[in-house]
């Protein structure tokens, strides 16, 4: 009886062992593997998992948009093929890292995802398909070099309408530019629409704040700050 249990404990191990053994990791790529493999694919599947409205506005040239949070996500999948590679991607990565997981459960055999998404193929000046309509232009690099010339401290502040931190760290970075007038500027500028200072500055995460004084650049900060992190930003640097 007891062979009996360990021959069907040892069968389970080899069968949970050659369960492992198939199943498909996520291979998260930074923008210029991301963008070699999938030259190097000939039947690479590149899906966009944003918005209709995110996917007009711009897009990976020959992506195609299956929005992860609409109800027929997974039933559009079943138009891909899963033995060929899957390369995903969406804004900044949560999507597409939540996407991919439900891909390599229904068993897609190779997938890929882009790490930082569409922002950090931007901030790397890949090519990108833009809307036909464009919007208002954007901040300079220009303009930005004549705001950081003087020994005022300069916080330039790249945030987007759809970023939720962006939203959040707003009404922190009002306060600091109304009590500290006398000491910084804050410069709040759209990464959507000021694509000249996304690449040049290679933002690859929103928000992101740089601290300029004198035109010269002394620190780089991704991620939200509260009050308190953004005032002792300020009195380090003024």
């Amino acid at each position: 009886m007891i062979t009996n249990k360990l021959k069907g404990l040892a069968a389970l191990v080899l069968i949970l062992a050659g369960i492992n053994a198939n199943a498909q990791e996520v291979v998260k790529l930074a923008p210029n593997e991301f963008e070699q493999k999938l030259k190097a694919a000939s039947d690479g599947q590149l899906v966009d998992v944003r918005t209709p409205e995110e996917f007009k506005d711009k897009h990976l040239k020959d992506a195609m948009n299956m929005n992860y949070k609409d109800d027929e996500f997974q039933t559009q999948l079943a138009s891909l093929d899963k033995n060929k590679p899957v390369f995903v991607y969406c804004l900044t990565g949560p999507r597409s890292t939540a996407a991919a997981a439900i891909m390599k459960e229904k068993g897609f055999k190779e997938i890929y995802e882009l790490d930082g998404g569409i922002t950090g193929w931007i901030g790397n000046k890949k090519p990108i398909v833009k809307a036909k309509k464009e919007k208002a232009e954007g901040m300079s690099l220009k303009a930005l070099n004549e705001y950081t010339k003087g020994n005022k401290l300069v916080i330039v502040d790249f945030n987007a309408v759809w970023c939720g931190p962006c939203r959040k760290m707003k009404p922190f970075l009002d306060k600091a530019a109304k009590e500290k007038a006398d000491v910084v500027t804050i410069l709040p500028v759209d990464a959507d629409i000021s694509q000249e200072l996304v690449e040049h500055y290679r933002i690859e995460a929103l928000p992101t704040l740089l601290l300029f004084k004198n035109s010269k650049q002394l620190l780089r900060h991704e991620g939200f700050l509260d009050q308190s992190g953004i005032d002792q930003l300020i009195e380090k640097y003024k």
